[in-house]
């Protein structure tokens, strides 16, 4: 499956194995996009309603916000990616579980 022209063709998860007490991060994530584009610094995070994907972001120490560094622009983009990074999360954490 591809979102116009984009194809998540590997997701990497690195499951969260001593979460530091409040922390809502489950895991960090890659993704491999057409075979040629890498994005790190994915997070899955526990949110109200069950996990979700958080893109990677920066911290400017100048103007005190994040900065989105790498982010889809379409909906649908964010859907697919989300899906494709949740399902290998849901598979790392019944690997990690035996």
């Amino acid at each position: 499956m591809n979102i116009n022209g984009i194809e998540v063709t590997d997701v990497i998860v690195y499951p969260v194995r001593r979460k530091p007490e409040g922390s809502s991060v489950m895991a960090f994530a890659k993704i491999v996009l057409n075979d040629q584009f890498v994005i790190n610094g994915l997070r899955i995070i526990e949110g109200k309603y069950g996990p979700f994907i958080a893109f990677p972001r920066e911290y400017s120490k100048a103007s005190g916000k994040n900065c989105d560094i790498a982010f889809p622009v379409t909906v649908e983009l964010r859907d697919y990616i989300a899906d494709r990074v949740l399902t290998q999360f849901k598979i790392a954490e019944v690997a990690c579980s035996d």
